[in-house]
């Protein structure tokens, strides 16, 4: 293969592992050294590949990491090397669960402030997180923790910077108090917080906010003193709930879900005439408008077929040059 043939397999080799992230190796060991070379790289997943080597330190060539998943490996070695490898990159999704990484999460992972998923689960971090850590991280959509030995020191006042969408912190030492702090997140569909200690009684505020699917008891067990709906153990002073309660305003209701029928069959007959007659419509009134369209869509068609046969044409040419 001449030195030609080689430069223009590299640039596609640079170009695929620039558009399309997830391009993996199942050979075990360590991240290939070819790696440091290709600095223009924003995209890298490497999940399952059985990699056991430390953090490799071409990281730092990448100043334009935008995602960067290795998941589910035997990566070892300090979180904080990683992350300081990483300070000068746009980071915005950082995935490193399932590995042996080890030491504190470090204060300068708050330097990444285009963040918007931080997934550190399943590894053997230690030591306290504080609120100083997430002052920066005002994009921070998804935030995963669990099953690591962490304690998250944030006062019943914090307020968070950002909104989550997804919180795990399954295992992580959080109480005795119920986290307060998640009063202030409003955008919640996911949230495990399991395992954290908390003696607390679930509050009343915690179910009027719009929640999907914590309502899963499974995200709240292994808190032994933690009491309230939807878990089983009752609060001290709980009222049984009443058999009726559920048939009063019932036919309210089933007259409101009625009227909203109603109301969503007329709109989407509506809609339905005015788009489909609005467009067809005018087309069967209107000859010249409808010749018109007719020979748009055929030029069109001309196009797209010309310069699909030209650009395969040139790819072959630069192959077999």
């Amino acid at each position: 293969m001449g030195g030609r043939s080689l430069k223009l397999l590299y640039a596609f080799l640079t170009l695929l592992l620039h558009l399309k992230p997830a391009l993996g190796f199942t050979s075990g060991g360590s991240i290939p050294d070819a790696f440091g070379n290709m600095n223009s790289l924003k995209n890298l997943d490497l999940d399952d590949n059985q990699l056991e080597e430390c953090v490799p330190k071409f990281f730092g060539n990448m100043s334009d990491f935008s995602y960067l998943s290795i998941r589910n490996n035997k990566l070892s070695g300090q979180l904080s090397e990683l992350i300081h490898h990483l300070s000068g990159s746009p980071v915005q999704f950082l995935s490193l669960d399932g590995n042996q990484l080890k030491g504190s999460v470090p204060k300068s992972i708050g330097n990444l402030s285009m963040l918007w998923s931080l997934c550190l689960g399943s590894n053997l971090l230690e030591g306290e997180i504080s609120a100083q850590l997430f002052s920066n991280l005002s994009g921070l959509e998804e935030l995963s923790l669990s099953h690591n030995s962490l304690t998250l020191r944030l006062s019943n006042d914090w307020v968070p910077p950002f909104q989550l969408l997804t919180i795990d912190l399954s295992s992580c030492n959080l109480g005795p108090d119920f986290p307060k702090w998640l009063n202030t997140q409003l955008l919640i569909y996911f949230l495990d917080i399991s395992r954290n200690g908390i003696s607390d009684a679930i509050p009343s505020w915690f179910w009027n906010r719009g929640y999907f699917y914590i309502a899963n008891p499974s995200g709240f067990i292994g808190n032994l003193a933690l009491c309230g709906p939807p878990l089983t153990p009752k609060c001290l002073g709980d009222a049984e709930p009443n058999a009726e309660s559920p048939k009063v305003g019932s036919k309210n209701n089933q007259e409101d879900g009625d009227e909203f029928l109603k109301c969503l069959y007329i709109g989407m007959g509506l809609g339905f005439m005015v788009g489909f007659w609005g467009v067809c419509g005018s087309l069967m009134l209107n000859r010249s408008w409808r010749h018109l369209y007719f020979r748009a869509t055929s030029n069109l068609n001309d196009w797209l077929h010309v310069a699909m046969i030209v650009n395969i044409a040139r790819l072959q040419r630069m192959f077999q040059g």
